[in-house]
């Protein structure tokens, strides 16, 4: 009996031990009209890598080149391509699958969270931050003066922060994503 027991509890432990360190991979497909070469950047110990060539790919027309990921929450996938122009911040979800082709020099992404890697894209990455930082400057400007009024302030930056485009964005994708 006790043996039974004490069996019991070490495959108990040895599975629980397994399933927390499985390593789980998103799948992306890329796809080119023309021959590119693709540089990856993939995330190191589960940061954003954007300096370290991983891995390197060679499209060739037509032909789907799938590649995987290792994703155990969340990862930003870096992709580059010197010949293109492209340089593609992939948000890579656990068990995701992505495509990404290339056509007539746009890229096009389907598959799991494919609306929201492209909202990031359009609208934080290629704005960058200046543009988010520009968009307060007539803000703060209103308030120069010989004293700051802090509290007149405070109701102007919530007045702001209530009309952000972003917020109406970011619901129109969770109202897409929970429709589908």
């Amino acid at each position: 009996m006790y043996i039974r027991i004490l069996t019991a509890l070490i495959l108990t432990f040895f599975l629980f031990s397994c399933q927390s360190n499985a390593t789980c991979f998103s799948t992306i497909v890329f796809i080119s009209d023309t021959k590119v070469e693709l540089e990856i950047k993939d995330p190191i110990d589960g940061n954003p890598n954007s300096f370290y060539v991983t891995q390197k790919i060679q499209l060739e027309p037509n032909v789907p080149i799938s590649y995987k990921a290792k994703v155990t929450d969340f990862a930003f996938l870096n992709v580059e391509s010197q010949q293109m122009q492209i340089k593609y911040s992939l948000l890579l979800l656990e068990g995701c699958s992505l495509t990404v082709n290339y056509l007539n020099g746009e890229t096009v992404l389907s598959g799991d969270n494919a609306e929201g890697i492209e909202y990031l894209y359009k609208n934080y990455r290629k704005k960058g931050l200046g543009f988010y930082v520009n968009l307060l400057v007539p803000l703060m400007e209103s308030q120069i003066s010989d004293s700051i009024n802090f509290i007149a302030l405070d109701k102007e930056m919530e007045v702001w922060r209530e009309n952000l485009q972003y917020k109406k964005d970011l619901l129109d994708l969770l109202n897409n994503v929970s429709s589908t």
